[in-house]
């Protein structure tokens, strides 16, 4: 199969439900650490220290990538429901 079909094939399959709470849990970290790295390039009269944003800015990155694998992930047991 295609490289691309696979991974089309892939975003429309069903998601096993481990990785489902994989996926909340990326999107949680993501949403909660993307406003704190932005904050200084939106408000520049905000102080945060290097550390907290150096912190966020790599679990921001982690929560990106744990929301993408997971969503990548298929059950092989599962009907595609195309309707």
């Amino acid at each position: 199969m295609p490289f691309y079909s696979e991974i089309f094939s892939r975003l429309i399959s069903k998601t096993p439900p481990f990785f489902k709470k994989i996926r909340a849990l990326g999107l949680c970290i993501s949403g909660i650490c993307g406003p704190v790295v932005a904050i200084p390039t939106t408000y520049t009269g905000a102080v945060i220290s290097d550390s907290i944003l150096k912190i966020c800015s790599h679990l921001l990155v982690a929560g990106v990538i744990m929301t993408s694998v997971a969503q990548l992930t298929k059950d092989n047991n599962a009907t595609i429901d195309t309707k």
